[in-house]
C-alpha cells in the first residue's frame, strides 16, 4: 500500500432548536492503493445514476467499518459500493485474499 485515505463515520448526536440533525464526524486514516474504475464497473453504476471515479483497495477487509464517506487527496467522496472476494482476490499488483475495494464517487455538495 502506497497511499492513504481517510474514512469518515457520521453519527447523529441530536437535533438543534429547528429540528435539524446535529451530525458528529469521526475519521481515521488507513493505508490504501488507488486506481481507476474499470469499464464494467463504470457502466453498471452509470445505469443506476452513479458516477464512480476511483477504486481504493484496503489490504484487510476488517479495516472497513461501514463508513459511507471518505476523503482522498483533499476531496470528499461517497463510498457507493464495496467489493470483497473471499477467495483469491487478484488486483493490479498481486493477490490479496483479505482485501476490500471501495468504489468512490464525488457528488455535488460533498465537502
Amino acid at each position: 500500500m502506497d497511499d492513504s485515505i481517510t474514512l469518515i463515520k457520521q453519527t447523529v448526536t441530536g437535533y438543534d432548536a429547528h429540528g435539524n440533525e446535529i451530525v458528529e464526524e469521526t475519521s481515521r486514516e488507513l493505508m490504501c492503493r488507488a486506481y481507476g474504475v474499470n469499464r464494467n464497473e463504470y457502466y453498471a453504476a452509470a445505469a443506476v445514476g452513479l458516477r464512480p471515479e476511483i477504486t481504493v483497495r484496503l489490504s484487510d477487509f476488517v479495516d472497513y467499518k461501514g463508513e459511507r464517506l471518505a476523503e482522498y487527496h483533499g476531496e470528499r467522496y461517497t463510498i457507493i459500493r464495496t467489493y470483497r472476494d473471499a477467495g483469491s482476490f487478484h488486483y493490479r499488483g498481486g493477490m490479496d485474499p483479505n482485501g476490500i475495494e471501495l468504489i468512490l464517487e464525488r457528488r455535488i455538495g460533498d465537502g
